[in-house]
């Protein structure tokens, strides 16, 4: 629609050259030229103060200094170039679309400067499907849903709840995750409620700390990384942590570059105690520029492409069910 103000400029200019006298007059008092569009009929003479155009014209202190040809072709360079300056299309993107991704195994973590987990291989996905390159940012849960909430960032892949993050609108839904309470064998936990009084980590901000925690009276520890759980609990130093099964099968298929539970440590661990069923979901910043790219998002679980590749990230973080709890549909 932009493109249609320098069209429209051009259409005046022409029809003012026709119709209108387009002169620019040399200020003798002030020793300047300036550029006045004086839009009265040819016969008129221009003689008429016009601030308003940044010009001063008067017949008594002012001299033409330009022959018409040149005074148009000025007139009509001067109101290209401002229209060019002032407007940009509205569908152009001054930037690739921000995606802030947690950093948490295995959904997103940085290894020899590069960006890696699962998260980030969906989001590579997105971009095949849509066709389109976007910048990947991997910071602490925290941060990105601070900056989630500020307009930092223009996307990001977390639980659809809006008690853990405001601000913002859940575009598609492209998976679920199973919510997990690990305890140790010797103390398992079998609800929620039996978290009281112990020790227990958990991701600073997270949907924990915003849906369960008021309501429990617990020695609680906002930790940065799953790594650090395992190796509290393995200490002695946790009775429990809150996880999900994604991290689970993580640690338990090795997949995790750095830290690795040793094979004979995990009898000491019972088994999880899944608690609820999360959508994971794509949003959007309502601060974010990329609105078009968002309702692209939308319907991206409409292509059987990016679905499958999808389904093979899940594969690969030993998450081959991670569809089923989407409609039959969409998977």
């Amino acid at each position: 629609m932009c493109l249609l103000v320098p069209i429209a400029a051009v259409f005046f200019l022409f029809t003012c050259r026709t119709a209108f006298h387009i002169l620019v007059y040399e200020d003798v008092s002030h020793a300047g030229s300036f550029l006045c569009i004086c839009c009265k009929r040819k016969s008129a003479h221009c003689n008429f103060n016009c601030h308003q155009w940044n010009c001063y014209a008067n017949k008594e202190s002012d001299k033409q200094v330009w022959g018409d040809k040149v005074l148009f072709m000025r007139a009509f360079l001067c109101v290209i170039v401002f229209s060019l300056a002032s407007f940009r299309p509205l569908n152009a993107e001054v930037s690739p679309a921000r995606y802030g991704v947690i950093d948490w195994f295995p959904f997103g973590w940085v290894e020899d400067g590069k960006n890696k987990g699962m998260f980030v291989e969906i989001v590579a996905s997105l971009d095949a499907a849509l066709k389109v390159q976007s910048e990947v940012v991997v910071a602490p849960v925290p941060r990105i849903l601070r900056g989630m909430q500020r307009g930092e960032y223009d996307f990001t892949i977390t639980y659809r709840d809006n008690e853990m993050m405001e601000q913002v609108n859940y575009l598609v839904d492209i998976g679920c995750l199973k919510a997990a309470v690990v305890s140790l064998r010797k103390q398992p936990v079998r609800a929620l409620k039996e978290l009281n009084g112990l020790r227990v980590a958990y991701p600073g901000g997270g949907y924990f700390v915003k849906r369960f925690l008021p309501e429990l009276r617990l020695d609680g520890l906002e930790v940065s990384q799953t790594d650090i759980m395992f190796r509290m609990a393995l200490r002695g130093r946790l009775d429990a942590f809150i996880i999900n099964d994604a991290v689970w099968q993580g640690y338990r298929n090795n997949l995790f570059p750095g830290f690795r539970v040793p094979q004979e440590r995990w009898i000491d661990f019972a088994e999880p105690l899944y608690t609820e069923t999360l959508p994971l979901a794509v949003s959007v910043s309502l601060t974010s520029s990329h609105k078009a790219l968002a309702s692209r998002i939308r319907k991206v679980m409409q292509s059987a492409a990016f679905v499958n590749a999808l389904q093979a990230i899940y594969d690969k973080y030993k998450l081959p069910n991670a569809l089923q709890c989407l409609p039959t549909s969409r998977n």
